[in-house]
């Protein structure tokens, strides 16, 4: 983890100083899924996104992003467990936690002019999602931890507050493709979520 600080320093550095340059930090919301949906609380309250974008021209962008979104439950409803020799079927309070931290690349495409007061914009990311589930039943906790490829297309607003203060709103569609395997097993090991993102963005141009 102290590689990735290390890298998001770097990042807003690069921001603060670059001539045409857009740097965000946001409240991320996130709603789960499919089977993520299923082993957690659909919603997410507890997520944080960092995002750095260098302009080629006025209308198009490239950058990197971070996030960290933590989906918790606390439940009684029975889950089946493949974890090393363990097969079983398990009832009983459990304590159901998923951390996913994206990691990714971007790029954004704008209407409009740079200091319009509301600038829409769309773009997609593509990356890789660091994602960690955990169990806990009692005293006894499971964990599995994969490295994800993903997608995230995304749609949002600029709207400016100052000349070099801006909010940022947008919504971010979360794929993270199958990889290694879950508590319960299977073959499908894939996480989604929608994020609905709020936040500031200082720009240099």
């Amino acid at each position: 983890m102290k590689y990735l600080f290390s890298t998001i320093f770097i990042l807003l550095f690069t921001v603060s100083i670059s001539a045409q340059s857009l740097g965000s930090i946001t409240y991320n919301v996130s709603v789960a899924t499919d089977r993520l949906n299923n082993y957690t609380d659909g919603v997410s309250w507890r997520g944080v996104g960092l995002e750095g974008r260098w302009f080629t021209n006025k209308n198009i962008s490239f950058g990197l992003s971070f996030g960290w979104n933590v989906f918790a439950e606390r439940t009684n409803e029975m889950i089946n467990l493949e974890q090393g020799n363990i097969h079983a079927d398990i009832s009983g309070t459990q304590i159901r936690t998923v951390n996913a931290l994206p990691i990714m690349a971007n790029a954004h495409y704008y209407l409009g002019k740079r200091r319009d007061p509301l600038r829409f914009y769309v773009g997609a990311g593509a990356g890789v999602y660091y994602i960690k589930q955990r169990l806990e039943i009692g005293v006894v906790a499971f964990e599995s931890n994969n490295w994800h490829f993903g997608l995230a297309p995304e749609a949002g607003i600029l709207i400016g507050l100052s000349r070099d203060v801006t909010m940022i709103v947008n919504t971010k569609y979360n794929y993270a493709f199958s990889s290694g395997e879950s508590l319960g097993g299977g073959d499908d090991n894939t996480y989604a979520y929608w994020g609905i993102n709020i936040g500031f963005a200082w720009q240099s141009f």
